[in-house]
């Protein structure tokens, strides 16, 4: 018995019509349900006000302080701080304090990103105090390292340098400066 096509043809149509629906239908649930985790993220934040962390080592040893005026959840990946000191301890062996207007960590890197009016300041006395500027500094406070690839201002007790990347070793006072140096350094006679 041959099968005609023309009765089939509104059943055919029919079942294309039908797939079609469903699978548009699909594609938009799965879009809404993207648009509403991203939204959760949202409008899950979290906020702090004068915010103090206090980091210990593995060990416990207690290294440094990060204090800010404000703290922010961007995401679920990202914490930002506004106003931002740190300071290494006496424990630590390290005397080192960094500032910058922001502090950005996200949650995969072991480093805080500081940004904006940034400084990190030796603790020894003025004279032989080194202040680094920069308006973006990465530091890893657990490995004492702080690098940029932005241009550098190193003032060096009455002495300056500027140069284009740096590399910090903070708890062996090491510093390694990438490109474009430039500075002055006058016998201390003459000063």
């Amino acid at each position: 018995m041959p099968v005609n096509l023309k009765n089939h043809l509104g059943t055919i149509l029919l079942i294309i019509v039908a797939t079609g629906s469903y699978i548009f239908t699909q594609s938009f649930e799965t879009e809404s349900i993207n648009k509403l985790s991203s939204n959760e993220s949202i409008k899950n934040r979290f906020y702090l006000s004068s915010t103090k962390i206090l980091n210990t080592a593995k060990s416990g040893l207690y290294l440094f302080t990060l204090e800010a005026d404000y703290a922010e959840q961007e995401s679920r990946d990202l914490i930002k701080f506004y106003n931002v000191t740190i300071t290494y301890t006496p424990e630590s062996n390290v005397s080192w304090s960094l500032t910058s207007d922001v502090a950005s960590k996200f949650s995969e890197n072991d480093f805080l990103f500081l940004e904006g009016d940034v400084t990190a300041k030796s603790g020894q006395s003025s004279m032989n105090e080194t202040i680094i500027y920069s308006d973006q500094l990465e530091l890893d406070p657990s490995k004492y390292i702080v690098k940029t690839n932005k241009q550098v201002i190193i003032k060096l007790g009455n002495h300056s340098l500027t140069a284009i990347g740096m590399l910090a070793t903070l708890n062996k006072d090491k510093l390694e400066l990438q490109s474009q140096i430039n500075g002055t350094f006058l016998p201390s006679v003459l000063l």
